[in-house]
Parts: C-alpha cells; structure tokens; sequence
C-alpha cells in the first residue's frame, strides 16, 4: 500500500473512535481508551505524510457537527469543549510527529519538498491525471476508453504510465456516458438516502458518506475501502434514542 491508502485506513479509524465517543461509547475498554487509540492513529495518520486522509477526516467531522447542530441534538457550549479538546491533542500530536520527522512533515503538509521548498504543484501530479482523464473522455465520450484502460490509454498518449487518482473522472474517461450515469449514482443515491435517516443512522451515514466521497476525489477505489465505507453508510442502525436525538421527536399515539 502507498502513503494515501495508509492514511484513508487510518483515518477511518478515527472517525469511527470520534463519533462512538460523541455519543459516548467507547470501542476500546473505555471512552480513554477511545481517546488515547485516536491519538495514536492521528500519530501514524501524520507519518503517512499524506494529506488525503487528513483532508477527509476533518471535513468529515465537520459535517457531523453541523449535523448536530442544525438538529439541536448538541449545545455550543459541547461544541466549544469538544472543539478545544480536540485543537489541543492535536496540537501535541502535531509536535511530536514533527520533531520526530525533524520537521520533514511540516514540510510535506504545508506544499514544499523534504528541504523547504515550495512546489508549484501541491497535488502530486493529481491535476494534470485529471485533467489527461477528461480529456480522453472528451475524445470518447460515448463509450468512453473501456474499463481498466487508464493506464495503457495514458502512456500510448501522454508517455506516463500512472493509475487514475480521481474516481469520478476515471469513470468518465473509461465509460463515456455511463461514466456519467454512475458519478450521478454514487452523488444522488446519499441525498435522496439522507432524508430517511435519524439518529445514530443518520450520524454515522453522514461521517461515512462525506468521507468516502471525499477520499475517491485523490485515492480513487485503488483499495476497496471508499467503497466499503460507502457501502457501510446505508446500514440502519437500531439504537437508544436517548443516546442522541437528531430527527424531529415521534407525535404519541392517540389513546
């Protein structure tokens, strides 16, 4: 596995440990050790030195949160202290991981080279890959360049053998108009999902859904977990309600 796929990995683990916590249960003995294993795995997320995992991971959460808050299920002072806790250990996990990498890492994460240098290209070549894919796809665009041709297709062009990095535009290029087809499924599928959720179904759909969109737009499905987790997202989750409460509260029934 390369770096990306490391920090999607992790990064699911830590988005599963933060919203257990939020709705106080604990996956490791107890709600510390939910605590210190998201620790842990921030630690080996920010060694992966990519930021894909990071990326997703914090938007993610951010939609939780304002999941929450647009359904008054969390006060803002909750929100305030989860927010702090959550700045400060990052904080001592960022300085460990950078003293450990002498640096390196602050480096790696803000643009620049292993000497500090600023490339003119923070995306590791992903947008020219996306950019090469559409532009296949325009010179296909009813059949596309057949299923599992990126590579091939790219190097007889471009001279460069690389796997596509962006799932949306890989579907495109590989399958015209049924590329199309699919990028509306995966995108319209959730949204019409969305409203049939409450709870902790709800919560955990959200998480899993922003995150595995967000992960295919650079680590593409190379590994089957955006996949997985997409999938993970349309389970229904009997639950306590007086864990959280997200929908709107049931009318009693007539007596």
């Amino acid at each position: 596995f390369g770096p990306v796929h490391l920090s999607v990995v992790l990064g699911v683990g830590i988005l599963i440990l933060i919203t257990l916590s939020l709705i106080k249960q604990s996956l490791v003995i107890n709600l510390l050790g939910n605590y210190i294993a998201i620790c842990f795995l921030a630690f080996r997320l920010l060694l992966s030195f990519s930021r894909t995992g990071v990326v997703a991971l914090v938007v993610s959460l951010g939609a939780i949160l304002f999941c929450l808050i647009m359904n008054n299920s969390i006060k803002l002072k909750k929100i305030l202290i989860y927010l702090s806790i959550i700045v400060m250990a990052g904080i001592v996990v960022w300085n460990k991981v950078d003293d450990v990498t002498h640096g390196v890492a602050s480096f790696r994460f803000s643009g620049r080279n292993s000497v500090g240098d600023k490339l003119d290209d923070v995306t590791s070549g992903r947008i020219d890959l996306f950019t090469e894919e559409l532009s296949m796809f325009a010179e296909n665009p009813i059949l596309g360049i057949g299923a599992g041709n990126t590579s091939s297709e790219r190097q007889h062009r471009f001279g460069q053998i690389h796997s596509s990095h962006t799932e949306y535009s890989r579907l495109l290029c590989e399958h015209g108009i049924l590329g199309i087809v699919m990028n509306l499924i995966l995108l319209g599928v959730p949204l019409s999902f969305l409203k049939k959720t409450r709870g902790v179904t709800r919560l955990f759909f959200v998480a899993f859904i922003v995150y595995s969109l967000l992960s295919m737009v650079s680590a593409a499905t190379r590994t089957t977990l955006p996949l997985l987790i997409y999938g993970l997202a349309f389970l229904r989750i009997k639950e306590d309600l007086s864990l959280i409460h997200i929908s709107e509260p049931t009318r009693p029934e007539p007596i």
